[in-house]
């Protein structure tokens, strides 16, 4: 795999020439700082001219590994789901109607109990229901462990893919699906 490229990178080079990708990606963001991001420091015509957005953000990042207690893993869960939810709606609305909205499931981790892995497996079937949106689960067998970890080889540290668990990240896209007739 190439070195140093991450998924978003890669569906950039699988791109043609007509394309014009735009990468946002802010490492240790939490959800509901995307939802305010969206809100306050963009304006709905910013969002008009684009054909496809793609929306990928961990759980893992609003300290979801930072506890084993069944409870606060729950209220973790919620809050997420809160405000991926309300930027997605809000993504939605500013979108042009014919642009498409795909959102990117949580992904593998080394440091998920059974517990957080029931956890996320519900996030992403949560989801990956919202009508607005075309999901990417990216916990495929082929990038996940039947625990939820990354395979032998996939990861730089427990939380993050290395170039070999990006590769496997973009194997997750369905380029049909995830461009839909702008493919």
């Amino acid at each position: 795999p190439a070195p140093n490229l991450g998924w978003p990178q890669r569906l950039g080079l699988a791109l043609t020439d007509a394309w014009k990708l735009h990468i946002r990606a802010v490492e240790w963001t939490s959800s509901q700082l995307w939802y305010e991001l969206v809100m306050r420091k963009t304006t709905p015509e910013e969002w008009k001219h684009f054909s496809v957005v793609i929306l990928s953000l961990s759980v893992n990042n609003e300290g979801f590994l930072l506890t084993e207690d069944e409870e606060k893993m729950k209220q973790i869960q919620e809050h997420f789901l809160k405000h991926m939810r309300l930027t997605v709606t809000e993504l939605r609305q500013r979108l042009a109607p014919d642009a498409r909205l795909v959102l990117a499931g949580c992904y593998a981790n080394d440091g998920y109990t059974m517990k957080h892995l029931e956890i996320v497996k519900h996030i992403n079937q949560q989801m990956s229901t919202w009508p607005e949106v075309h999901f990417v689960n990216f916990l495929q067998e082929h990038v996940s462990d039947l625990k939820g970890h990354w395979p032998s080889g996939f990861s730089r540290d427990p939380a993050h893919p290395n170039s070999l668990g990006h590769e496997g990240l973009f194997k997750c896209l369905d380029l049909q699906t995830v461009l839909g007739d702008f493919w």
